[in-house]
């Protein structure tokens, strides 16, 4: 490999995702925190919310009107 992940600050997708422009933070994949999810525990980013925030926007949590809600698509990230 040309370039060392440890020595990356930030990643990216290897096809242009409009969700992400920039790329993503490697903070933002591999500084986990155990979460609970129903009646499960799960690993989530710590800086999930800086994750919607980048993604979705500062509104995140309030879904836009019906007219304007269209279906998305899963997104999955493996990490080597």
């Amino acid at each position: 490999m040309k370039y060392s992940i440890n020595q990356a600050t930030d990643l990216t997708c290897t096809i242009f995702d409009p969700s992400f422009p920039e790329g993503i933070k490697k903070e933002w994949l591999y500084d986990l925190i155990d979460m609970p999810y129903e009646n499960i525990v799960v690993k989530a980013p710590r800086k999930y919310h800086e994750i919607l925030v980048y993604e979705f926007g500062a509104d995140y949590m309030t879904p836009p009107p019906v007219e304007q809600q269209v279906p998305g698509t899963d997104k999955n990230y493996w990490i080597d």
